[in-house]
């Protein structure tokens, strides 16, 4: 699932568990000239109780790193990676003749993180959605020809064929449905219900909301970013999900930030600033606390504050301008996809 290029020593994910620690709805309509038609039909297919978004926009899809290549510091392409789904990430054959297509707009949706049983990453309740710049039925007839091989079975959601089929990653099994519902749209879901639910309201003929709620998170939203991410945190599986900043596993009552609202990323076209990370909550201790802890000698990349307050909501923005350690890349890029509940347990 995770590139051992991705991988950090222990060392390094004790800080990043402890960092994260410290750091860690009305519908609204997102115009569709600021995101175009696209964006914004494939964000209303979206279940109203997805916790995740992230978008990745104009791009090639990218095949699987070399071992020479799995060092490279390169958080654009990490994002599109985990946002197309895992086509990126194993190097699976079935998705070979994908590799280097020109993607508009990929759409990454997630609910009910849960911790893995032993190493790995978070599992999720979503579902990976791309939007290609051409019409791929082709492609598409190759890849059904090939998931029909070795699918567990095939079954009908809503008018659409989808391919079912499991993966054991670590000590979990993972569960796969791969639908193609339009000429230029492939989705990788990890749940049946999600997929049903998109499938539902992708074949709805109402007019349908962007789930991204008007909520404080929005307006930090960067719409003119290729690559953008938003989680407004959720309690409702705060049981399972260590990445949540209501949950205890994190350390006990006084690592949980009971005022926490929500994360945004964005990584901006600017040559002069890698990524942009903001943090939003009711309380003031934890933002407090990561502008003593985040700066240092562990970093080569000096993150830049800027902190604010807008009704009674606390907000920290946090910049890096381009990262160029390799250590620092790793705890960096570790500590985002935590945030928004792509937690890498090790």
């Amino acid at each position: 699932m995770v590139s051992s290029g991705f991988r950090i020593n222990r060392i390094s994910l004790v800080f990043l568990l402890t960092l994260h620690s410290l750091v860690s709805s009305s519908p609204s309509v997102l115009a569709a000239d600021k995101i175009g038609h696209d964006l914004s039909q494939v964000l209303s297919w979206l279940p109203p109780d997805t916790e995740t978004i992230a978008v990745c926009s104009d791009f090639e899809i990218p095949s699987p790193a070399t071992d020479e290549e799995e060092i490279l510091i390169d958080l654009a392409r990490l994002f599109r990676t985990f946002v197309t789904g895992f086509m990126a990430q194993e190097g699976d054959p079935r998705f070979n003749a994908l590799y280097g297509m020109r993607v508009k707009h990929a759409v990454f949706g997630a609910r009910g993180f849960q911790d893995p049983k032993g190493f790995g990453l978070s599992l999720y309740e979503g579902a990976h959605v791309t939007c290609f710049e051409t019409d791929m039925t082709p492609d598409r007839d190759k890849l059904f020809d090939e998931m029909a091989k070795d699918a567990s079975r095939t079954i009908q959601i809503g008018g659409t064929q989808v391919f079912n089929y499991e993966m054991t990653l670590e000590r979990d099994t993972w569960t796969y449905w791969v639908a193609w519902p339009k000429p230029q749209f492939l989705i990788i879901a990890t749940n049946k219900d999600y997929l049903s639910q998109l499938l539902d309201r992708m074949n709805s003929e109402d007019r349908l909301d962007t789930i991204l709620p008007s909520l404080p998170e929005n307006e930090y939203i960067d719409l003119e970013s290729p690559i953008w991410a938003v989680r407004h945190y959720s309690k409702s599986n705060v049981e399972k999900d260590s990445t949540s900043p209501f949950a205890k596993e994190r350390g006990g009552e006084d690592m949980v930030d009971s005022g926490a609202i929500g994360f945004v990323i964005n990584l901006p076209k600017s040559q002069e600033l890698e990524v942009q990370a903001i943090y939003l909550s009711k309380e003031t201790g934890w933002i407090n606390r990561i502008k003593e802890w985040l700066p240092g000698d562990l970093f080569e990349t000096q993150p830049k504050f800027e902190q604010s307050e807008k009704d009674g909501v606390h907000v920290l923005e946090t910049s890096f301008e381009p990262i160029k350690d390799p250590d620092d890349y790793q705890i960096i890029s570790h500590f985002l996809l935590w945030q928004i509940g792509l937690g890498v347990h090790l």
